[in-house]
Parts: structure tokens; C-alpha cells; sequence
């Protein structure tokens, strides 16, 4: 079965996941099968002229749509992918990698102790890890 993609890039992501700028672009129709998170970037940077460091990409699933949800691989594309064919489309938002509202959650950053010098940390979905 096939599906719609549509991409919206180069925008940036609010502290509270709300997708601000960026451009739409609708992307061609695709099947499931062999869809990947290369063939993605590849439409980003060669089909939609953008650069390389435009390489995180979210989605919204059916179930939490408030909630985005970072693909970082593509065991998780398929899970995205899953969705398309009943809704005959599949939107995907597409940031930079180094996006300073991307947190990616890390948990092996370590700070010195210092009481001269304050620390702020961006967290993500509310709870730092």
C-alpha cells in the first residue's frame, strides 16, 4: 500500500513541541516497503535543496498527537510508516541536528560542582533525565 509524504523543513521546534517556520513540502507517493530514514535525508538535501545538518526528524502518532516523537532510526521510521497507508499520508517534520530545542535525552553529561557558576538545563517532555 502507498502514501503521501509530506515534509516540513527547516524550522525549529518551541520548548513545548510546537513546530514554528519551516516549509511545507509535499514529497511524492511512496510505498511502505524499503522506505527508509536515508531515503528521507535524501529528499531533504537533494530533492528540496537543503543542507546536510538537516537530519532530525519527529512525527506526531495517532494516539498522542500532542506528543512528538524523534526518529532516530529506521525501526522507528516503520513504526511511522505503519500509519500512512490507512490515512493515505505520512507528515513528517524535519529540523537541524544541532536544533537547541532537540534535546536529546542524555544521561552520561556530568557537571562539575560549583557554586560560583549556575547551570540551565533545557529538558525534555517536562522531566530531565
Amino acid at each position: 500500500m502507498s502514501f503521501d509524504l509530506f515534509l516540513s523543513i527547516g524550522g525549529y521546534w518551541s520548548s513545548d513541541d510546537v513546530y514554528l517556520g519551516g516549509e511545507a513540502h509535499e514529497s511524492g507517493r511512496h510505498v511502505g516497503e524499503g522506505f527508509s530514514l536515508d531515503m528521507v535525508r535524501m529528499r531533504t538535501t537533494v530533492y528540496h535543496g537543503y543542507q546536510e545538518n538537516m537530519r532530525k526528524v519527529s512525527w506526531f502518532p495517532p494516539e498522542t498527537l500532542e506528543k512528538k516523537v524523534d526518529i532516530e532510526d529506521d525501526a522507528e521510521l516503520g513504526k511511522a510508516v505503519q500509519y500512512a497507508p490507512g490515512s493515505g499520508a505520512l507528515s513528517l517534520f524535519i529540523v537541524r541536528e544541532d536544533d537547541p530545542y532537540a534535546v536529546k535525552k542524555r544521561r552520561d553529561i556530568k557537571y562539575e560542582k560549583s557554586d560560583s557558576v549556575r547551570v540551565i538545563a533545557i529538558c525534555s517532555d517536562k522531566a530531565c533525565p
